[in-house]
């Protein structure tokens, strides 16, 4: 085998170790989303404030609705949970 045969093989070889690998691999996370709606005229609340309350960890953490009133929590681990929306005017 000539000198340029090997140096080729020696860089085919290198290539595929050099190659990287791509993998994809799934997760254990929830997202969470809804739409806070007035109960009396149907209309989605904007602004209020939706809190969900992981009860194993005992954490929590909010976020806000927009104009249609929709709410979303990415990346939510396995578990039990509660959530609450509080708007002003409305009562708990």
């Amino acid at each position: 085998m000539n000198i340029a045969a090997r140096i080729c093989q020696f860089a085919c070889a290198a290539a595929l170790l050099i190659q990287p690998v791509i993998s994809f691999s799934q997760t254990s996370q929830a997202t969470l989303q809804g739409q806070v709606i007035n109960q009396f005229n149907g209309q989605p609340v904007a602004g209020a404030v939706v809190i969900e309350r992981d009860l194993e960890r005992n954490t929590q953490s909010y976020r806000y609705t927009n104009d249609q009133g929709i709410y979303y929590f990415p990346a939510l681990l396995p578990g039990t949970y509660s959530v609450r929306a509080d708007a002003f005017g409305f009562l708990p």
